[in-house]
C-alpha cells in the first residue's frame, strides 16, 4: 500500500502479487475484497485493464454481499466503468456507471455524484463525445458540494478546456476566472 501511495504502482503489484499467494488463508470476505479492490486500482493505473476489470469483478461480487460496505461497490463500479471507457465499450461502461450512480442517490451522498460525473465527463472527453462530457462536467458543477474540492476545480478547468475546444472561447475564459 505504501508503494501504491508512493506512485510505484508496478512495485506495489509486485508485492500485491506476493500477498496475493497467502489470501487462501484469510477467512475474512471483505478482507478478500478491499485486496481485490487495490491491486485493481493499481492495475487500473498502469493501464491493465484486463486485470483491472478482473480483480474489480471480483471485489465487486464479495462488497455486494454486504449492504454496509456500498461505498466499495460504488467504487468497484466506477473502476469498471472506467476501464470499459479505456476499451471504448461505451454501453457497459455506462451500465456500471448507472449503477453506481442509482447507488450513491439511495444514499444521498452528493460528494459521490458529483465524483461520478466529473468522471464520466472525463471519460466521454477521452473517448470524442464533447457533449456528452460538458453535460456530465456541468452536473457536476451543479451538485455544488463539489465547488468546495479538488474535483470541483478540475471539474471547472476540464470545462473550460472543453468549451475553449469546442469554439466558446467567452465562457472558458469565464470558467477560467472561477
Amino acid at each position: 500500500m505504501y508503494e501504491f501511495y508512493e506512485k510505484n504502482y508496478l512495485e506495489a503489484i509486485s508485492c500485491y502479487k506476493k500477498a496475493e499467494a497467502k489470501l487462501h488463508k484469510l477467512t475474512d470476505e471483505i478482507e478478500k475484497a478491499e485486496f481485490y479492490y487495490k491491486i485493481a486500482t493499481a492495475y487500473y493505473q498502469i493501464d491493465d485493464h484486463f486485470r483491472s476489470l478482473n480483480y474489480s469483478e471480483k471485489a465487486l461480487s464479495l462488497f455486494s454481499k454486504h449492504k454496509e460496505y456500498i461505498d466499495k461497490t460504488i467504487g468497484c463500479e466506477m473502476i469498471l466503468g472506467s476501464v470499459q471507457f479505456e476499451l471504448f465499450r461505451i454501453k457497459q461502461a455506462e451500465e456500471h456507471y448507472g449503477r453506481a450512480l442509482d447507488q450513491a442517490v439511495a444514499l444521498q451522498n452528493r460528494r459521490i455524484i458529483g465524483l461520478i460525473y466529473h468522471n464520466m465527463g472525463l471519460n466521454y472527453a477521452k473517448c470524442g463525445m464533447p457533449l456528452l462530457a460538458e453535460e456530465h462536467f456541468r452536473k457536476a458543477l451543479s451538485i455544488g458540494v463539489q465547488e468546495q474540492s479538488v474535483f470541483g476545480i478540475n471539474t471547472l478547468f476540464e470545462l473550460s478546456h472543453l468549451m475553449y475546444k469546442n469554439g466558446s472561447p467567452e465562457e472558458a475564459r469565464r470558467l477560467c476566472k472561477e
